[in-house]
């Protein structure tokens, strides 16, 4: 009899810990999960933090600067010194490089979620390839002057799902 409930034990605290195995890596799984989210949605400057730069003009209803004419302005622009080191703010996959009348020389970046950043007025053609894959952090081109621009900055835009965001609700550093 005491063999028995010894077996009983036995196989009750086996049980107990399989379930616990299978709750931890559940937990394990969706924190994966949450870091890949984490990873993947923009969250930084796209210049670095030690390099001088300012918002020249903010995301939103704003006078042209060639037309004066009231107009929307779908992301942010960052003022700062031709060349300096243009990052992206999370980890994805280059979508696009191209050159634009406006934004002039551009990449774009799906970072998947739904989630797609533009980097605009770049200087020279950016040294990425459509479908480069590229960690948050990295240097995608350097910032410029090309297109219609009044002077040297990056125009940086955040898009969720096709609509644009305020790029600044996704900036914590």
């Amino acid at each position: 009899n005491m063999l028995s409930d010894s077996y009983l034990s036995l196989n009750r605290l086996e049980r107990e810990s399989q379930f616990l195995e299978n709750s931890f890596a559940s937990i394990e799984a969706e924190m994966e999960e949450k870091e890949v989210d984490r990873d993947h949605t923009p969250s930084i400057l796209p210049v670095a933090p030690n390099s001088d730069y300012y918002v020249s003009s903010s995301y939103g209803y704003r006078a042209d600067p060639y037309t004066g004419r009231r107009e929307f302005h779908g992301g942010v622009d960052i003022a700062g010194h031709t060349g300096t080191p243009i990052i992206t703010t999370a980890d994805g996959v280059v979508q696009k490089v191209s050159r634009d009348r406006r934004i002039g020389h551009y990449v774009a970046i799906n970072h998947g979620q739904g989630y797609r950043t533009v980097y605009g007025h770049l200087h020279q053609r950016p040294p990425v390839k459509v479908g480069q894959v590229v960690k948050r952090g990295q240097t995608i081109g350097k910032l410029g002057n090309s297109g219609r621009s009044t002077g040297p900055h990056v125009h940086y835009a955040v898009q969720r799902n096709g609509r644009h965001k305020d790029p600044f609700r996704y900036i914590f550093n």
